[in-house]
This record gives structure tokens, sequence and C-alpha cells, in this order.
């Protein structure tokens, strides 16, 4: 018994990094405008660095970064002697994720997560609250029914539902149906 114990705490003490949840709290989403070679350069350096994250390379002259409390100050600093002015979007990553799991417990009863199984009539339900909660960029669609009949529900999302079918889509399968 002794064994197994040593053998579980000594497997745990040799868990990678990247099998480790993140912990976001405190993290804050930037919006930053670049309005110069030299924020760009910047930013660039910053990522390379890990100093900050991409989160989105947004449309023009502006991208949204991810920023942990202990670089935060430092960055601000950078960015404000590189004439980059931003805005925040999140004071607090962990939190909006917390407030985020809270609400998708309430569409989906029980724990709602990626590596567990699901009945179909659960995820089509959670597919159908994101569509109630952002009905102008999002739309759920059959793509056809599975060998026993059962519709195989997708969601499209988009800036632009009525142009959406002249776009490019990505497709993630999970299918159970």
């Amino acid at each position: 018994m002794i064994f197994l114990v040593l053998l579980f705490v000594g497997a745990e003490a040799f868990r990678l990094p990247e099998d480790m949840p993140v912990d976001y709290s405190g993290y804050k989403t930037l919006r930053v405008a670049i309005g110069s070679e030299e924020a760009k350069k910047l930013i660039l350096l910053m990522v390379e660095t890990e100093v900050i994250s991409i989160m989105d390379e947004g449309l023009g002259h502006q991208i949204d970064v991810l920023v942990s409390q202990l670089e935060y100050p430092g960055v601000l600093d950078n960015l404000s002697g590189a004439g980059a002015s931003y805005e925040i979007l999140s004071e607090d990553v962990g939190a909006d994720i917390e407030e985020e799991k809270q609400e998708l417990l309430r569409v989906v009863p029980g724990v709602f997560d990626f590596s567990n199984y699901y009945a179909m009539k659960y995820m089509h339900s959670h597919l159908d609250a994101v569509v109630a909660r952002h009905p102008d960029q999002a739309e759920t669609f059959s793509i056809g029914q599975s060998y026993e009949g059962r519709d195989m529900k997708a969601i499209r999302i988009s800036n632009d539902l009525a142009n959406a079918d002249s776009k490019p889509m990505i497709w993630q399968s999970c299918c159970r149906c």
C-alpha cells in the first residue's frame, strides 16, 4: 500500500506542465492600437520573449493580447514608451472563465466540459443556448441525420450570418449521433 501511494505521489511530481490546468486569475486582456513601427516591433518582441500572448490579431492596426498579473506593469510601461494606446478588455480573465463555467452549468445540467461524455440532447441544448445568447452571431443547423435517424446539429458562428454561406468554414467533429 505504501508503495502505491509513493508511486502515485512520484508520478504527480513528474507530471508535465502542459498537463496541468492553467490558472488565469489576474491575467488581463488588452486591445492594443499599433500606431507605429516601433510599437509593432515591441509587440513582436514581447510575444517572442513570452511576456504576452496574442489572443486575436484583430483588424487593421490593433491586436488583442493576454498579459499575466506579474508582467502587466512592465507591459504598460513598454506600451506607453512606444506610443501604443490600449484598452482593457478583461480585468481578470480567470474570473471571466469561472463566470462562463457557471453560465454553462445553468444551461446544461451537471458539469459541462470537453473531457466527459454527454447525451446528445444536452449537447444540442448547449448549442441552442449559445444561439439564444448570441442570435446575431450564431445559428444552428442540421448537416443530416445519423444512421439511427438523429439530427446531426452543427453551429455556425459569424459576425455576418447573412453572408456566412459564402465564407469558408472550419469543421471540427466529435460526432456521437
